[in-house]
């Protein structure tokens, strides 16, 4: 909740249930370069989001769904948009409209570049910089949109790309305020492969506790990846430590901090203390 900057998305899931199986999705939400959370609700709707984020005060970025219009509306966060979204719209329109498509991926290419030139720059030099470079695009970009957006023909995709644009063009020229926020919301697509791709294996959670008790195991391990760790040895330390753990202490076993609670003496007695050896573990053959 301290995060800077928490991206979020979500996919579909069946959920087996006696007649036919329901469906419900997954949320993923990541803070920063900290934590990579999922969660499970039944409901595609814009009570997930909200609950989840309940009283984060900062940037939240994601696509342009209405299910983030209550967090947007009534919680004090700020939208960041998505130009990874914004680009596949003009992609999408490329074989009926290939100029005009053309055209806005070059103007979004630019930012991107820019993006990129200013990367390794401190935050506050990053921000000043990208903004310099970027404004003029954005400001020829917004003639272009505004311009075509009165010729193209009404419900064609290179008309629904240009709306898209000029609809969120706040969201989406948010990361001019801080060096820090990105330009697209691609990281949390990429962590809600790891739901996407099992899926495709498990067909479907056998309940809603099944289902959020996946979300919790695939939190651990996505953060783990996240904070360079090996998940099955950090699995199987957190199960031995839980038992006897303090509460008030338990961040102290996310996956962020287990490195240096790895280093802390109390915790190394306790590992040390348990009758199950300790050596190194791999993942299963």
């Amino acid at each position: 909740m301290s995060a800077h900057c928490i991206a979020i998305d979500a996919t579909g899931v069946l959920v087996q249930a006696k007649d036919k199986c329901r469906r419900g999705h997954f949320w993923v939400l990541v803070a920063d370069r900290d934590h990579v959370l999922f969660r499970f609700t039944p409901h595609h709707n814009q009570d997930g989001p909200k609950a989840f984020l309940r009283g984060y005060k900062g940037y939240v970025q994601a696509d342009a769904s209405n299910v983030y219009e209550k967090l947007f509306r009534t919680e004090q966060v700020t939208e960041v948009g998505c130009w990874a979204h914004g680009r596949r719209k003009f992609f999408e329109a490329m074989t009926s409209d290939p100029q005009r498509a053309t055209a806005a991926i070059g103007f979004i290419q630019k930012l991107y570049a820019i993006d990129k030139a200013t990367r390794e720059l401190p935050p506050s030099r990053r921000t000043e910089q990208r903004r310099m470079a970027a404004e003029p695009v954005l400001a020829a970009f917004r003639v272009w949109l505004e311009t075509e957006d009165l010729l193209a023909l009404p419900r064609s995709p290179i008309a629904a790309a240009i709306g898209y644009a000029l609809n969120q063009w706040t969201a989406l020229t948010r990361f001019l305020e801080d060096g820090r926020l990105r330009l697209d919301n691609n990281r949390s697509e990429l962590e809600l492969r790891r739901e996407a791709v099992g899926r495709k294996n498990w067909l479907f959670v056998g309940s809603k506790d099944g289902a959020e008790w996946n979300a919790t195991i695939v939190s651990l391990i996505a953060s783990c990846a996240l904070h360079g760790i090996e998940p099955w040895a950090y699995l199987r330390d957190v199960l031995i430590l839980l038992r006897t753990w303090p509460p008030e202490r338990v961040i102290e076993l996310a996956p962020k901090s287990w490195k240096q609670t790895l280093e802390n003496t109390d915790a190394r007695q306790r590992l040390a203390a348990t009758p199950w050896p300790r050596a190194p573990a791999a993942a299963p053959s």
